[in-house]
C-alpha cells in the first residue's frame, strides 16, 4: 500500500545504489537521501567514532566538511514515542540512549531520525538536504567566509 501512495519510495534491502552495505534499511534510506543531495567537500561516514575517546560509541552517519562533523542517529527500533515491542526493539532502544548519553556528555546534538519520520519521505529527504546546507554552512563560516 505504502508503495502505491508514495511510488518514488526507495526499494528494499540494505544496500545502497551505490552498492554500500548499511547496517538496516532505515540507515540505507537516509543514505540515499544524503549521497542525492550531497555537495561536493562534504563526507558521509559510516559507523565512524564520535571522537577520539568515545571507543565503541559511533554514529549511525556523520556528514563532515572540512572541520564540521554533524552526527545523524537512525533509530530503527521505534517511533519518536520510545515504545518498543519486543526484545530485540528494547536492546537497540537501550543502545540508542547509550549513545545519546554519551553525545550529551559531548554537548554535542545530533539529529535522530525515528521510524515514524520515515512515514512522511518527502520531509525527511527535505531534512537530509537541510543537514547538508547547515554542515556547509558552519563550514564556511569557521572558514572565515561570509
Amino acid at each position: 500500500m505504502a508503495r502505491q501512495r508514495w511510488p518514488n519510495l526507495p526499494v528494499a534491502g540494505k544496500v545502497a545504489a551505490d552498492k554500500t552495505l548499511l547496517a538496516s534499511l532505515p540507515e540505507r534510506i537516509i543514505y540515499q537521501f544524503l549521497t542525492a543531495g550531497r555537495f561536493p567537500g562534504v563526507a558521509i561516514d559510516l559507523h565512524q567514532p564520535i571522537d577520539d575517546t568515545s571507543d565503541d560509541f559511533r554514529a549511525d552517519i556523520t556528514l563532515r566538511c572540512r572541520d564540521v562533523a554533524h552526527f545523524i542517529e537512525v533509530v530503527g527500533c521505534c517511533a519518536k514515542d520510545r515504545v518498543v515491542r519486543n526484545a530485540i526493539e528494547k536492546r537497540g532502544l537501550t543502545r540508542t540512549e547509550m549513545r545519546e548519553k554519551f553525545y550529551e556528555s559531548r554537548s554535542i546534538q545530533p539529529t535522530m531520525i525515528f521510524l515514524d519520520d520515515f512515514a512522511q519521505p518527502q520531509a525527511l529527504k527535505a531534512q537530509c538536504m537541510a543537514l547538508i546546507e547547515h554542515v556547509v554552512y558552519e563550514a564556511d563560516g569557521r572558514g572565515g567566509r561570509q
